[in-house]
C-alpha cells in the first residue's frame, strides 16, 4: 500500500518487510542473529552479497534468491555451492517450479533454468 511503501515498509503476505534503510539507518549495522530470512534479487551479483554475508550464512537461516542460467556459469555454481556449504544448508527448492520438489544442495552444480526464485533451507521437514 501507499502508506507502507512511503514508509519503507512492503507487506508479503502477512509479513511485513522493511528496505535496509528505514531498518539500519545509513551505517547499515546488523548482526547475524537479527536475521530471520534473506532474500537477495540484485539481479547476477548473488555470489557477490552471499561472500559478503558469511556470519548469517553459517546460521543457517532460510535464504532466498533470484536465479538465471543467464547470469551463473558452471564455475558460478560451484562458487555458489561453495558459499552455501559454509553452512548448515542442505537443500533447495524452485519457487516457481509447479511441482514443488526438494532437492540435495550438491544438485545446484547442475541446476538449469532460464529465471526462477530458488529457496535454500537447513533442514527440510516434511
Amino acid at each position: 500500500c501507499w502508506w507502507c511503501a512511503s514508509r519503507g515498509v512492503w507487506r508479503i503476505g502477512r509479513c511485513a518487510a522493511r528496505g535496509l534503510y528505514s531498518v539500519f539507518g545509513p551505517e547499515l549495522h546488523l548482526e547475524p542473529n537479527a536475521v530471520g530470512m534473506s532474500w537477495i534479487d540484485v539481479m547476477g551479483f548473488e555470489i557477490e552479497v552471499l561472500a559478503g554475508m558469511p556470519k548469517v550464512i553459517a546460521l543457517g537461516r532460510p535464504l532466498a534468491l533470484e536465479y538465471s542460467d543467464g547470469w551463473f556459469s558452471g564455475d558460478d555454481k560451484q562458487e555458489m555451492f561453495d558459499l552455501l556449504r559454509q553452512g548448515p544448508y542442505s537443500a533447495f527448492v524452485d519457487l516457481k517450479a509447479e511441482e514443488l520438489r526438494w532437492r540435495p544442495l550438491a544438485d545446484i552444480r547442475n541446476f538449469s533454468v532460464s529465471w526462477t526464485n530458488l529457496l535454500f533451507v537447513s533442514e527440510v521437514r516434511t
